[in-house]
Formats: C-alpha cells, structure tokens, sequence
C-alpha cells in the first residue's frame, strides 16, 4: 500500500480517540455513571473484537499460545480502562481539545522514553535535540490551548 493511505489512516484513527471519552461521557448520563458505562463499552467492544477476528481471518487464539505472552503484553487493556475511567473526569474541566492535547502529549512522551531506552523489545532511537525540540514544540501547543 502507498504511505499516505497509512498515513491518513493514522489520521483518522487519531480523530476517533477524542471521542471516546466524549461518547462515554454521554452514556454515564443514562446509565448512572461510569462504573456502569465501563463494562457496556467493554462488553460492545470484545463482541465487536472477536467477531471482526473470526469473520475476518476464520482463526481463533489458543490458550497455549497465550500464556507464553510476557505479562505485561497484557496490560493494555488496564491501560484503557484507566483512560476511559478518567478522561469523562477531565472533559468538564479542561475541554475536549486541552484535555486530548495533554493525552497526546504524555503520549509523545512515553513513545519517546520508550524509543530512547528500547523498551519492551523495541529497538532503539537514542533521543536527540530534534526530537527534544519536537516534543518542546508540542508542549507549548498544549500550553497555548490553555490560553
């Protein structure tokens, strides 16, 4: 596939984050809350997940294979548990766009921790004054959007 078929792939999974909390939000309103909401949104999207899988590739994951995963491969999903029960929380305060923009920025600055050092098995790219820059410029995007 041509490179800017992924990249505006990129681009529009980027776009649907933002709604996430946006949609959750709206749902807490009539089911109580979010202690209620999280496990429908959950329960929608393993349907969702396993159906695609199985409509998709008509293969099924083993437990054998599973288990031999390292730990922590499986932290994802606390990870979006974590975000989905706080971003309703920052929405009031802060607004859609300051509150996606910080996200995106502790985003930027995981993902270069994580390049820098090598984690989790992924090769390294040693952090350097370019990137630094990079993330000084997004950091001042999110400040402006305070303003």
């Amino acid at each position: 596939m041509n490179l800017l078929v992924f990249i505006v792939l990129g681009i529009a999974v980027g776009m649907l984050i933002p709604l996430i909390p946006v949609y959750t939000a709206v749902l807490n309103r009539f089911t109580g809350g979010l202690s209620n909401s999280a496990p429908i949104i959950f329960g929608i999207g393993l349907v969702l997940t396993i159906g695609l899988k199985v409509l998709l590739t008509r293969e099924f994951i083993w437990p054998a294979q599973v288990v031999k995963a390292p730990w922590y491969s499986f932290m994802g999903g606390s990870i979006l548990a974590i975000y989905l029960l706080l971003t309703p929380l920052l929405l009031p305060r802060l607004g859609v766009g300051l509150t996606i923009s910080l996200i995106v920025f502790g985003q930027l600055l995981m993902a270069v921790l994580i390049d820098h050092v090598g984690l989790f098995g992924n090769d390294s790219f040693p952090l350097n004054w370019p990137r630094a820059g990079g993330l000084l410029l997004i950091a001042i995007g999110v400040w402006l959007l305070k303003k």
